[in-house]
């Protein structure tokens, strides 16, 4: 399989396009990125937006992958847009992440998401996700992780999942200082946590941490059970997307309980 995203824009072509039914947050980066975009689902139905949410891999059932407003979408309906969707896959030779990426953003416009918060599969630029049109990219973190796909330097995967960023759009991340001139050459309106908007955790053991968020959006300070500083970063990331997507601090608070 060559990679590219034009099997992918075929595929959605030919289903008319469903991803324009909504507006779509992409959330990438190396570890991080399903806790992260679960905490922002929960705190944008908090916000009375009917959220939905695109993850990868599914653990025991292939329903996980498609949540609306918390709950995994019936088998039967997943089946049957499968179903619908098969005969265009096979026209334009789509592998199995393009057809589940389509067949998500097909499932989110039946149901009448307002936002689909889609997990990226791999890298970034030539991910499947990628031809939906973010109106805000998450970027949690960058280390090394699949280098003989990505490029065997921090900067070489860095420039891949730079490529969600759009020109001009806002864009959140947590990726190290170091990096981020390669983020920013991408030329979107990014705020960094360290820089932009400053993080302040207090930990709590085993009940997680309380975390501060303060950011040119607002101030925001919610308890996460996640743990661990990575799991502290991810909440806080999480609460900054919130924000930028227009969340008041309450509604974000409301969603990390």
């Amino acid at each position: 399989m060559h990679p590219g995203l034009g099997r992918v824009e075929a595929l959605l072509s030919r289903l008319g396009d469903p991803q324009r039914a909504f507006r779509t947050v992409l959330v990438g980066g190396t570890n991080g990125k399903g806790s992260t975009a679960a905490s922002l689902v929960a705190m944008l139905r908090a916000g009375g937006v009917r959220a939905g949410l695109f993850t990868s891999p599914h653990l025991t059932r292939f329903t996980e992958r498609f949540v609306v407003d918390g709950a995994e979408l019936p088998e039967a309906e997943v089946a049957a847009a499968l179903a619908e969707l098969r005969p265009h896959a096979e026209e334009v030779g789509a592998s199995f992440f393009e057809v589940i990426t389509a067949l998500g953003a097909e499932l989110f416009r039946r149901a009448g998401v307002e936002v689909a918060v889609m997990e990226v599969g791999l890298g970034g630029r030539l991910d499947a996700t990628n031809a939906l049109d973010p109106v805000l990219s998450v970027l949690t973190n960058v280390s090394l992780d699949h280098t003989e796909v990505l490029g065997d330097t921090r900067e070489a995967i860095a420039r891949e999942k730079a490529g969600i960023l759009r020109a001009g759009r806002p864009a959140v991340t947590g990726v190290a200082a170091d990096l981020r001139p390669i983020l920013r050459a991408e030329g979107a309106d990014l705020w960094a946590l360290g820089e932009a908007a400053c993080l302040n955790v207090q930990w709590r053991g085993w009940d997680g941490s309380d975390v501060t968020v303060d950011s040119p959006a607002g101030t925001v300070t919610l308890r996460t059970p996640l743990l661990g500083a990575h799991g502290a970063a991810n909440a806080g990331l999480a609460a900054l997307a919130g924000l930028r997507l227009g969340l008041s601090a309450g509604e974000v608070q409301a969603g990390a309980q």
